[in-house]
């Protein structure tokens, strides 16, 4: 690694110079709904970006609240009459100005409605309708609730759910408002550990510490605004596998070669994902990756 390479010599300092604030580069958040990254776009404007892509970034209840009412206008719910124009995607592409893949925005809409000759469409319209309610409720109430609450919901009130179909529609919403999941108030418990000596900070309070011992990353992981160095690191390093993150803790790897480690154990989760993407935005560091030579590898490598 080059001295260029080598972070400030400083035993603590708190990196907030490159804010994770949306309100500072939103319109240049990552179009991947499962992974809310922050890039920096070299020669895009703002609306280039919104036109080109689908762009699905954190955003405050009443912001979200009034989008879901927006989707809502052409329903009515007296009549039990639903209709939604769902965004499309002409699939991912690599953005060299970006510097990763994106959601190409599709040409046209996909209509679900109650009023169609499909009855997969009118199920799929009613069932929107039924989750976007909720998702209401969520914000006004300030609740997080995760996707099996959500389906246990769905189950109660049509008598069935298929968490894959619900999954599927909790995407669809988020490309629907432009926002991501956890904005909607619904959560995947994290099952992503992390070690090394660096805090994860919300203003003044800490909340990760990572320094003593592995720890699990919390669901809301995106209300980091700050992190901080307990003494300098040279890298971080993402690990594919839990149990090769459990021999790298147990060989005291990230201590002898003074590095924060990662992992997602298996595929990463949205708040693993997050908690990747703040250690790179914000640490002058490299971030390496230590997974399987095969596709599910460069899946999480991307």
């Amino acid at each position: 690694m080059s001295s260029s390479d080598a972070v400030p010599t400083s035993t603590s300092k708190d990196y907030t110079e490159r804010t994770l604030s949306p309100e500072v580069s939103s319109a240049a958040l990552s179009c991947w709904i499962d992974a809310a990254r922050v890039l920096e776009p070299k020669s895009y404007s703002d609306q280039d970006i919104l036109e080109k892509y689908i762009i699905c970034m954190d955003r405050d209840s009443s912001d979200v609240s009034e989008r879901i009412r927006n989707a809502m206008r052409n329903c009515n719910e007296s009549r039990q009459e639903y209709h939604f124009n769902l965004p499309t995607t002409d699939g991912p592409f690599y953005d060299d100005n970006l510097g990763q893949y994106c959601l190409l925005r599709g040409a046209r809409f996909r209509t679900i409605s109650t009023s169609s000759n499909v009855e997969a469409k009118r199920d799929r319209a009613v069932r929107m309708h039924f989750l976007l309610s909720e998702i209401l409720k969520l914000l006004q109430l300030k609740k997080v609730i995760d996707v099996g609450a959500i389906g246990y919901l769905e189950k109660f009130k049509f008598g069935n759910y298929s968490r894959s179909a619900l999954l599927r529609r909790i995407n669809d919403a988020c490309m629907l408002l432009g926002t991501n999941r956890l904005s909607l108030n619904i959560s995947v418990m994290s099952r992503g550990s992390i070690i090394g000596p660096v805090l994860f900070k919300v203003g003044e309070d800490v909340m990760i510490d990572a320094s003593l011992r592995a720890v699990q990353i919390p669901h809301d992981i995106h209300l980091v605004d700050h992190i901080k160095l307990k003494k300098p690191v040279s890298f971080v390093l993402v690990v594919e596998k839990l149990s090769i993150f459990n021999m790298l803790v147990n060989l005291n790897f990230h201590v002898t070669h003074n590095c924060i480690i990662i992992t997602g154990c298996g595929k990463p989760d949205m708040a693993t994902r997050g908690a990747v993407f703040k250690l790179n935005y914000c640490l002058p560091v490299k971030v390496y990756i230590l997974a399987d030579l095969d596709l599910d590898g460069l899946q999480i490598y991307l």
